[in-house]
């Protein structure tokens, strides 16, 4: 044991004296965008990604004054990657009951649905409060101009949605 300590220490020692350091890791500086809005059934807020080569955490919260919450959750997910040379965006949504689909907006015929979420393969539906209804849905807007779209539904919806829409890359 002592022999091992000794190897140890004469290591350290022969590592410091040659003057190297390790390289350090570089933590990335997350960056951060909120959008609050209110919109009547029907109307919908269109918004633009990061142009980043990397992925974006999309995290959307709607809350109705009607007295009531919406089941299971009043919340949807998403990560979303757009390449910044095709403008193609891929992206895996979470709806507000859990169930997720996985999609390239080049090609929705070759989306993925996961636990029996409800999708078209017309749509391009990332994720829905109430995916069967679809109260509220973010959707690919316009993939050229990198553009997401939060929309109210005018038939399954009475009253405005309060809307807290958060990104972070």
């Amino acid at each position: 044991m002592a022999k091992w300590k000794f190897l140890t220490m004469a290591l350290v020692t022969a590592v410091t004296a040659s003057g190297f350091v390790p390289p350090a890791a570089t933590a990335a500086t997350a960056k951060f965008q909120q959008y609050t809005f209110t919109l009547s059934p029907g109307g919908s807020f269109a918004f633009k990604l990061p142009v980043i080569q990397g992925p974006v955490r999309i995290e959307v919260s709607f809350t109705a004054d009607n007295g009531g919450t919406q089941t299971p959750s009043e919340i949807m997910y998403a990560v979303v990657n757009e390449d910044p040379d095709s403008k193609q965006e891929t992206w895996v949504g979470t709806n507000n009951n859990g169930t997720q689909t996985a999609c390239n907006s080049q090609s929705t015929l070759n989306c993925l649905t996961v636990a029996d979420a409800p999708f078209t393969p017309s749509d391009t539906i990332i994720a829905a409060i109430d995916p069967t209804d679809e109260n509220a849905i973010l959707e690919v807007d316009n993939p050229a101009a990198g553009s997401l779209e939060i929309e109210q539904s005018a038939t399954s919806t009475s009253v405005d949605g309060h809307y807290v829409v958060n990104l972070w890359w």
